[in-house]
């Protein structure tokens, strides 16, 4: 049976932990601030917030440890965040103890994300339409008429 090459572990945690920095120095740069990159179809042209909405903020507030914050923006990024540092150090186990298909992630965790995914994108957007609860402060003034 084929096993999961150790190096691309390796190699795909010195890309996260890269990208990761970059992100945080881009995201705290003047330039970011002020210069956004693109537009989200969802926010720009239905006035709802699609599940990724604040999730830059998220990531920036994460990576100055502001967990509060960091959920008020995009509770979806938070978690995920999280449950993947947590699946990495069950996968990390795994390998060392160099059981097979150490890299599978299970179906229940897919389905879980798929579920919570689509269920904080409708809980979300019902909570500023319905009780104009608006935690970026973005599109609320859109729904408040």
């Amino acid at each position: 049976m084929a096993r999961f090459p150790k190096r691309v572990y390796l190699w795909v945690h010195i890309g996260a932990l890269m990208g990761a920095l970059s992100f945080y120095f881009f995201a705290s740069s003047d330039f970011a601030q002020h210069n956004p990159i693109f537009g989200c179809a969802f926010h720009g042209l239905l006035r709802l917030y699609c599940p990724f909405c604040g999730g830059t903020r998220a990531l920036a507030s994460l990576l100055r440890l502001d967990f509060p914050e960091a959920l008020r923006y995009n509770a979806f990024v938070c978690l995920f965040v999280i449950g993947m540092i947590v699946w990495d150090g069950i996968l990390l186990v795994r390998m060392l103890r160099k059981q097979e298909k150490w890299w599978v992630v299970p179906r229940w965790y897919l389905i879980f994300s798929i579920v919570f995914f689509c269920s904080f994108f409708v809980l979300r957007n019902l909570l500023m339409i319905l009780w104009k609860y608006d935690p970026l402060g973005d599109l609320g003034i859109f729904w408040t008429s």
